[in-house]
């Protein structure tokens, strides 16, 4: 004897990530009448709809990134017919086999007018936080000298540190989970746009890879870009600072080894990315 199906629950309704405290968005109680809810029956999927704030609505952000994509591909995309079409005709195989930098193409164009305001936040953090760096030396410095001539003192409190830290990857994850919920969501819409003969080009595993493993790189790339120009402005101000209390040569020396790191990790990383553009022999 089957037992029945049990009727369709109402859905969920509590309150949304706008309306609770910074308390509740700090700890994520603001989901607990949602686990309640999965603990005692399955989840449907209205359950949830609540749960994100309007700004974060995959429909919203998918909206924002067409708006933009599209105004971006009239502006800069070339006029069809010309002498601009028979030369991007005839140039085809070679500009195939140069690929664009992320951030030429249109689509990083788009999130890059998105995101813009994130990413500037973002690094006035990063100065302060290299800033916040580069004083516990000379704080430590100056708690030696203390303890050389017998004086008082107090050591730089540690929650500066936790806050700067909390803060910039909270700005950072953000931004890099929004620019992957907008790609996921224009590979879509561009795979129902195609015609069948588009489509069967393209494979399954292809398409999975794209809105997966391939937009995954957001969230690993997006928390830290900023140390591309962070890294050497704090590294030049460390061979500064020590320079002053030693000599140059002696400083050199000192981050000769990270130097020395930079074109070897360059390297790795245009061997390893064109090991992934390369298509796969079969």
């Amino acid at each position: 004897m089957t037992k029945p199906a049990a009727p369709s629950s109402a859905p969920l309704r509590a309150k949304g990530y706008d309306d609770v405290s910074w308390w509740s968005r700090l700890f994520f109680s603001y989901v607990d009448p949602l686990l309640d809810r999965a603990a005692a029956q399955p989840l449907e999927e209205h359950d949830a709809e609540w749960l994100t704030p309007p700004s974060d609505n995959a429909h919203t952000l998918a909206a924002n990134f067409e708006r933009v994509y599209q105004q971006l591909k009239a502006r800069y995309a070339p006029p069809a017919g010309g002498s601009r079409a028979r030369h991007s005709a005839s140039s085809a195989s070679s500009a195939s086999r140069r690929p664009r930098r992320p951030w030429t193409t249109l689509t990083g164009m788009a999130l890059l007018r998105l995101h813009w305001w994130p990413m500037v936040l973002e690094s006035v953090w990063v100065l302060v936080e290299v800033g916040q760096r580069l004083g516990t030396p000379v704080a430590l410095r100056q708690f030696l000298r203390w303890l050389q001539d017998y004086d008082a003192g107090v050591a730089p409190p540690q929650w500066q540190g936790w806050m700067w830290a909390v803060i910039l990857g909270a700005v950072s994850m953000r931004a890099a989970f929004l620019m992957r919920q907008q790609v996921i969501a224009a590979v879509h819409a561009k795979v129902l746009r195609l015609n069948s003969a588009s489509v069967s080009a393209l494979s399954t595993g292809h398409v999975v890879n794209l809105v997966s493993n391939d937009v995954r790189r957001f969230d690993d790339a997006v928390p830290f870009w900023i140390f591309l120009w962070a890294s050497p402005l704090e590294l030049a101000m460390v061979l500064l600072m020590v320079s002053l209390e030693l000599d140059f040569l002696s400083a050199l020396a000192g981050v000769a080894t990270s130097l020395a790191m930079i074109p070897t990790q360059s390297a790795l990383v245009r061997y390893i990315g064109g090991l992934r553009c390369a298509p796969p022999g079969r």
